[in-house]
């Protein structure tokens, strides 16, 4: 007797989330603005893990916030920013790739960005920390908060009672800079104008994650 055979569907294979990263030079309001994002995609029915940030809390993070605060002395710039490319490669091998295979949006407040704008702003070079990070996952969309210098000094001051090693008017000059130079060379990087409300500024970035990872328009 024959037996006739069901039809199977097959197994589609889960969907991996996005990954979103928001920064920009100190005071510029990154940290309210990635929550302001969590939300409004947590409206829109994502499933969204929880907010990420480096330096993480981890050991190699604690030492970075070590050297951040002066209680560890590294003088080498090089050698500070391979600890910030390790903390981010044990980040991403320990929270961020398997939230994305769980289909969870991933936002973190700073990545690569930081360690080239900060890195070569304290005298590594470009080339070497560029290359130096290439073992990192490229995100879906990253947005570079941009600020002026003065407007962040003026937050700095009003929200911390003091500095830290990089917080500096010139240092920060340089960090501007270098963040329009690495809009323009990494991919899927843009800036966004911080120089208005937090609602504004969110409402920019909301329509810039609608453009690019909604609809799919790249440049």
């Amino acid at each position: 007797m024959a037996h006739s055979l069901q039809a199977v569907d097959p197994i589609e294979p889960k969907k991996e989330g996005k990954f979103i990263v928001i920064e920009g030079p100190d005071g510029a309001g990154s940290s309210t603005q990635i929550d302001l994002l969590r939300k409004y995609l947590i409206e829109r029915g994502e499933k969204v893990d929880q907010l990420h940030k480096e330096p993480t809390n981890n050991f190699i993070g604690g030492l970075i916030r070590g050297i951040l605060t002066g209680a560890i002395n590294f003088k080498s710039p090089h050698g500070r920013q391979l600890l910030y490319v390790a903390d981010r490669l044990h980040h991403l091998e320990s929270s961020i790739e398997p939230a994305l295979k769980k289909g969870f949006w991933v936002l973190t407040d700073r990545y690569i960005p930081s360690t080239l704008v900060y890195g070569t702003a304290d005298g590594a070079e470009w080339d070497y920390l560029m290359h130096a990070n290439q073992p990192c996952r490229i995100p879906d969309l990253t947005l570079l908060i941009d600020v002026p210098v003065e407007t962040c000094l003026e937050r700095i001051d009003k929200t911390r009672s003091s500095r830290e090693l990089f917080e500096k008017k010139k240092t920060l000059e340089a960090v501007v800079k270098n963040y329009a130079r690495f809009a323009k060379e990494y991919p899927n990087t843009y800036l966004v104008n911080g120089q208005s409300s937090e609602r504004m500024v969110h409402r920019r970035i909301r329509n810039m994650v609608e453009e690019k990872i909604y609809t799919g328009h790249t440049d």
